[in-house]
């Protein structure tokens, strides 16, 4: 329930919530607002909340770890091999996801 979520100041109308929000957990909430004046006559609308994302999950990769062979009979340009990994982020612009070499060794057997 929404009210659990957010309260209304009856003087001002400044919303609030009372904690914080992940957005892949819960990406929105639907608030029902009543407004009620002297006489007793009610006005109702929906406050429409959105959760807005933060990078907080690092990609995870299929493995911990790779290994490939490389022949000396490969052409230029060829696959050694493919890895993937996945970003819990669940929505454009961060489903592209770009994997960097940062570090890479090169021990020639003789």
């Amino acid at each position: 329930m929404a009210a659990n979520y957010f309260q209304i100041d009856p003087d001002t109308g400044d919303v609030w919530s009372f904690g914080s929000f992940d957005r892949e957990t819960r990406s929105h909430f639907d608030v029902p607002i009543i407004a009620t004046d002297r006489s007793g006559l009610s006005g109702f609308a929906m406050l429409k909340v959105r959760i807005g994302d933060v990078n907080d999950n690092a990609p995870l990769f299929d493995l911990n770890e790779y290994k490939a062979n490389i022949y000396a009979n490969m052409t230029l340009g060829s696959t050694i091999i493919r890895v993937r990994a996945i970003d819990m982020v669940r929505y454009p612009p961060q489903s592209i996801l770009r994997i960097f070499i940062s570090k890479f060794s090169f021990s020639p057997s003789t």
